[in-house]
């Protein structure tokens, strides 16, 4: 909303939005996300697997984000792709690929079943990596995952910068 003021009078421009109800496709995949890393929270709040420090306590190395975020896309029937390797960047969501057995909609599911070929069912919504990295820190801040400093480093593992340079 933006204030203007003309010839001693205050007015109010609203954009064409303003008022308009925007449709969100992927409350239920957020809602989803919701109940699963919860269900994580759950899993390894007690756990003595876990370090902790405080309220905050560190995963297993075995879990990372971008490993939980790929195994829930598959759960929901996506291959997640990404577009640099390297940076671990993901693709647009649209670009994503069904994993074999699942399909857009349900008109193809059946379709599908009908001529006798393998079927899970229909695939469901996702969201984008950001998305997901939006609900973790913001909803669950105290669950924290191993921190990596370079490539095959963990925090503590420098080589290369004094003392601890491998090569003296």
């Amino acid at each position: 909303i933006h204030k203007q003021y003309i010839g001693g009078d205050l007015s109010i421009i609203a954009h064409q939005n303003a008022g308009k109800k925007r449709k969100r496709k992927t409350t239920d995949a957020m809602n989803d996300l919701r109940s699963s890393l919860q269900a994580l929270y759950d899993e390894y709040i007690n756990s003595s697997e876990c370090k902790r420090k405080g309220d905050d306590f560190t995963l297993p190395v075995s879990i990372s984000k971008r490993n939980y975020y790929e195994e829930w896309c598959r759960k929901r029937g996506w291959e997640p792709s990404k577009t640099d390797t390297a940076n671990g960047q993901y693709a647009k969501v649209v670009d994503f690929e069904l994993l074999d057995g699942y399909y857009r909609t349900e008109e193809e599911e059946s379709l599908a079943e009908a001529e006798g070929r393998y079927v899970v069912g229909v695939a469901k919504r996702v969201v984008a990596f950001t998305n997901f990295m939006y609900c973790w820190n913001n909803e669950f801040p105290n669950m924290k995952t191993q921190g990596r400093v370079g490539k095959g480093m963990f925090i503590g593992e420098r080589y290369g910068s004094g003392k601890w340079d491998r090569n003296r």
